[in-house]
């Protein structure tokens, strides 16, 4: 079983990337490892354990030099929202 903070440091070094990615072109969408990732970081914080890691950080758990962008309340959220917007441009660019 994978430990809390490797988790959490894959999860922040996909969030870091993505949020990159969207900051210079929405192409990567069609790339399939940035799908990887954005479908696993989906899965992180739909399926229960970001919230077990940012309560594990609201407890004082993680160390405090553990880079945590991931576990911001709105971070992830806001994110996975403004890929979803894109998406929707982009199949309604297509339809019109």
């Amino acid at each position: 079983m994978e430990n809390r903070i490797d988790r959490i440091m894959r999860m922040e070094l996909y969030y870091d990337t993505i949020r990159q990615a969207l900051q210079s072109n929405t192409a990567w969408l069609s790339d399939a490892p940035m799908q990887a990732m954005l479908t696993e970081l989906n899965a992180y914080y739909t399926g229960g354990q970001w919230l077990a890691d940012y309560e594990a950080d609201e407890r004082g758990e993680l160390p405090h030099d553990l880079k945590r962008g991931v576990l911001s309340q709105d971070g992830v959220f806001d994110l996975l929202g403004e890929i979803r917007e894109i998406e929707s441009e982009e199949t309604n660019d297509h339809i019109s």
